[in-house]
């Protein structure tokens, strides 16, 4: 399959990981190489209202990647000609966290995000690591593997691991409610303990 159309065949599937061949055997390439860009905000189909294209790596269930991403800047202009704000105000930059978000794609940052988690690897995460007590250095390490069998610690250099184990475990404290204020409603527990009161355990007083 020629490049053009196998990026028309990936314009949904942006984390596939694709061989190409150079007149000799097949090695490993990327999409992104080939020239597929992620765009946000209109199905699929590029924003007429944005130009710039931005490199963020993406962080999905086979490892590491990649991907060329186009946001949308429609509300934004709307919002400029509207408030006449500027390209400086943080609640511009805060829009491409909420496209990243509708696109069940998980910000490291809400500023001018660079790198993002896939809602499917949060889910694989967090069910590894309920049911093998797996943790978030080690899954990390795992997508380092995915991306690079032959030289895995090449990858935590290039795709920053101390940002994809920091994410994970922000993530990990974010679903055991003490971001959501549990201990407000739960108010016989101890303050940070993500259980609940069990009567045949003993309990200290």
């Amino acid at each position: 399959m020629c490049s053009p159309c196998l990026v028309d065949s990936h314009k949904h599937a942006h984390f596939h990981r694709i061989h190409q061949w150079n007149l000799q055997f097949f090695e490993d390439s990327s999409l992104h190489i080939i020239g597929l860009v992620f765009y946000l905000g209109h199905n699929g189909d590029k924003c007429p209202c944005s130009a710039s294209i931005r490199q963020l790596t993406i962080i999905d269930v086979n490892g590491y990647h990649r991907v060329n991403v186009l946001f949308c800047r429609c509300r934004i202009r709307l919002e400029l000609a509207a408030k006449h704000l500027t390209n400086d105000k943080p609640g511009v930059f805060h829009d491409e966290a909420h496209q990243l978000f509708q696109s069940r794609l998980w910000p490291i940052t809400l500023d001018s995000p660079q790198t993002a988690i896939t809602y499917e690897a949060l889910d694989n995460f967090d069910i590894h690591s309920n049911t093998s007590k797996k943790s978030a250095y080690d899954y990390c390490y795992v997508l380092q593997r995915l991306t690079d069998a032959v030289q895995p610690d090449t990858v935590s250099v290039s795709f920053k691991f101390e940002d994809c184990y920091r994410a994970f475990m922000r993530e990990k404290r974010c679903r055991s409610g003490q971001a959501q204020g549990i201990d407000e409603f739960i108010t016989y527990r101890r303050p940070g303990s993500t259980s609940i009161f069990c009567p045949a355990c003993p309990d200290p007083g």
